[in-house]
């Protein structure tokens, strides 16, 4: 009767603590540079809209002055430069395209108008011609 008494006693007691629940090992979170990320944005959608002014390079200048504010944030301890320094890159890239697009469609309107200025000339001195 004492060992029934003693698996009795055993049954009757508390169980112990289920375990902790194990720790997580995920990636720790990381912050990202703000500025960097608009940058980056900013640059992509430059580029891409660079045939308009308010795309190439309006977008472009924003680009540039958000990747160097993000640079700055880098230089005190702010991850992402690869980001900052891209949205630079294609902020100038997007600027440049943007008015050598501009140059050649001035140079374009010019030459048309002054290709039609000598015809229109040339006409009003011969009317008789077929050209005309």
């Amino acid at each position: 009767m004492s060992d029934e008494g003693g698996v009795q006693a055993e049954l009757g007691s508390t169980p112990p603590p289920p375990p902790p629940p194990p720790t997580p090992t995920g990636i720790p979170a990381t912050s990202t540079n703000g500025f960097a990320v608009a940058a980056l944005v900013l640059g992509i959608v430059a580029t891409v809209f660079f045939w308009t002014i308010l795309g190439g390079f309006l977008l472009g200048i924003l680009a540039i002055i958000f990747g160097v504010m993000g640079l700055s944030q880098v230089k005190s301890g702010a991850p992402s430069k690869g980001m900052a320094t891209a949205g630079v890159v294609l902020g100038i890239v997007s600027m440049v395209a943007s008015l050598a697009f501009v140059v050649v469609l001035i140079g374009s309107a010019a030459h048309d108008a002054g290709h039609k200025a000598h015809s229109f000339t040339f006409c009003f001195d011969h009317p008789d011609d077929p050209s005309c």
